[in-house]
């Protein structure tokens, strides 16, 4: 699709070129589903701003590859934060966001934080710039003497 002819770039968005349906020419595309990407709809048909843009900047997406958001946030479209990946090689990375590269880390689109919970009661750190730091708080913090 010419999505050019439709929308201009916007960094992190499209603007919409033409006036179509409920979208007047100017405005934004700020719409999102439910899992947060940026959505925009087209005769009908739904589309990812983030693979409109990708394509927009670098021509098709080749079969087999999906577009990936580096810092894991899903409505960070700058073109820096857009990488090409095999299926296999997103899941991994979108592993990390669910802490799965280290057990009670995860990102917070801030930095990282750690989390634990004990007896019932969900313990959360502060957020930390790297990871380290707040793998570094979880094992100061998890009380290990409940695991003998």
């Amino acid at each position: 699709m010419n999505w050019a002819a439709l929308f201009e770039d916007a960094g992190w968005t499209v603007r919409w070129r033409i006036t179509m349906g409920r979208a007047v020419a100017g405005d934004l595309v700020t719409t999102s589903n439910q899992k947060g990407y940026l959505r925009v709809m087209v005769g009908g048909k739904k589309y990812m701003v983030h693979r409109v843009l990708y394509e927009m900047r670098h021509g098709p997406i080749p079969e087999g590859y999906q577009v990936d958001h580096i810092d894991l946030q899903r409505q960070n479209n700058n073109d820096a934060n857009l990488r090409l990946l095999i299926p296999a090689d997103n899941a991994k990375h979108k592993g990390l966001y669910k802490g799965k590269c280290n057990k009670g880390i995860y990102p917070n689109g801030r930095g990282w934080y750690a989390a634990f919970r004990y007896n019932s009661v969900l313990h959360r750190s502060p957020t930390y710039t790297t990871e380290q730091e707040a793998a570094t708080w979880y094992a100061t913090n998890f009380p290990r003497r409940h695991l003998l």
